[in-house]
């Protein structure tokens, strides 16, 4: 039960790392925030979507049977 569990929040990361570049362009290209993004933040959210797609990709193998 807890491998099922661990395997879904590991997968939902993976996902939500490879969104979070692609949606900060998307946002920098539309202007959706009324102001534009600089790079620091950018660096910040590729950074972000990194770390979370690898530490999905852990607990994805964790937790496997």
């Amino acid at each position: 039960m807890v491998h099922k569990a661990l395997r879904f929040i590991g997968q939902a990361m993976q996902v939500t790392g490879l969104l979070v570049l692609p949606l900060a362009m998307a946002m920098q290209l539309t202007n959706s925030l009324q102001r534009a993004l600089q790079v620091s933040q950018m660096v910040f959210m590729a950074i972000f979507g990194i770390c979370m797609f690898l530490i999905g990709m852990i607990l994805t193998n964790v937790g496997r049977e």
